[in-house]
């Protein structure tokens, strides 16, 4: 092989491991000292990610005596599974694979318009629900990671692009501060443009892209949607009045700022309060154009050095949240962003923390038992 191979994956006919090594029951094998995996065909479609994952130094999380065995053998600690860092396989990954969350319409088999609960792709459970962890998530960005071009004042601009009508759509713009941009290398040019102006109709930014269309598999057939779905990080200034989407330089669509930005005010206080099941946030907003506002929702459990995003174009001034789908910690934050469809506002609480008991069962097996892991004890609270 030549050496710029960096990952080989293999699939293998169904029962291959059982009929030909004696491995009854084994979907996919990957080798702690090549970037080599071998998959059996399997209806998981998971599979071959999760043993491409092990290549990457992660660890089973269906098992903890596997866990266990695998931890430090691929090289290093396992990073995945151990979020209170206590060399052992965190209680609510197993079997099922450590818990995460994402929004709904990220996932549209799950039909669903509200934050979901997902598991790991590194455990063995449903696979409608096999998704990737923050964490697991992380460390692959560490290990892909090139240099970024990071800026502080961007706005995430994204979209719909219907390849047959020419039907061109632009979602609501978020302002956001300290992120990666997307830029021209990132992209494939093509014939269409997206340009930022300022207030003196100079562009402020632009890049050029080439919408892909989307295939749906069907009845096992695959369907042309000549649909197109795309989402930029975008450099931006205060002054930003325009942003527009281009096809060889006729203008699709189109939208302008309004004078005033929305002025947001989360009411409910929830500086060192203690959440363990839901908790309610709430908030107020006005506008002085009345344009109509959205809202993201975003939670941090690191005192806002990172955010994970719960709602996005929610039209709605309060927010339900289920605790139980959260990592304990006492520096969480939450932050609204209201957005006018270019202008956006925000504002953040103060920290407030998330305990999660997990139930075990007891060595006698006569009766549950409360798991209280090292976080919580790291509280300082007493917990009965």
């Amino acid at each position: 092989m030549s050496g710029d191979i960096k990952r080989v994956v293999g699939i293998l006919p169904k029962d291959w491991f059982e009929d030909f090594i004696g491995l009854p029951g084994t979907r996919g094998l990957a080798f702690d000292s090549l970037p080599g995996v071998l998959v059996e065909e399997s209806t998981v479609r998971y599979v071959a990610a999760h043993e491409v994952g092990h290549t990457f130094g992660f660890c089973e999380e269906y098992d903890s005596t596997a866990w266990n065995k695998q931890d430090g053998f691929f090289g290093g600690r396992c990073p995945n599974g151990d979020i209170n860092d206590d060399d052992i396989l965190d209680a609510n990954c197993e079997p099922q694979g450590c818990p995460g969350f994402t929004i709904g319409k990220l996932v549209p088999w799950t039909n669903s318009n509200e934050s979901i609960t997902l598991n790991n792709f590194m455990g063995n459970g449903d696979e409608s629900k096999a998704w990737i962890s923050n964490e697991s998530y992380i460390h692959l960005l560490n290990k892909f990671k090139t240099d970024l071009t990071i800026a502080e004042n961007t706005v995430l601009v994204s979209g719909f692009i219907n390849l047959s009508t020419n039907e061109t759509k632009l979602d609501n713009v978020y302002t956001l501060t300290q992120r990666t941009l997307t830029t021209q290398d990132n992209l494939e040019s093509g014939n269409h443009t997206i340009e930022l102006r300022d207030n003196n109709n100079n562009i402020i930014s632009n890049l050029s892209f080439k919408p892909m269309s989307l295939t749906n598999f069907f009845n096992g057939s695959l369907i042309d949607t000549n649909s197109s779905y795309f989402l930029f990080v975008m450099n931006s200034t205060s002054n930003l009045s325009k942003i527009t989407i281009k096809e060889k330089n006729i203008t699709r669509v189109e939208k302008n700022s309004t004078p005033n930005t929305p002025i947001i005010n989360i009411t409910t206080q929830l500086q060192n309060q203690i959440f363990d099941k839901s908790f309610t946030v709430t908030w107020n907003s006005f506008d002085l154009d009345n344009d109509t506002i959205q809202y993201a929702i975003l939670i941090s459990s690191d005192n806002g050095a990172t955010f994970s995003t719960l709602e996005i174009d929610y039209p709605n001034t309060s927010l339900t949240i289920n605790s139980t789908n959260f990592i304990n910690s006492n520096q969480y934050k939450i932050k609204i962003l209201a957005t006018d469809g270019i202008n956006t506002g925000n504002d953040t609480t103060e920290t407030f923390i998330i305990i999660v008991f997990y139930f075990e069962k007891s060595s006698d097996n006569s009766n549950d038992e409360i798991s209280i892991n090292q976080d919580l004890i790291d509280f300082g609270g007493v917990f009965l």
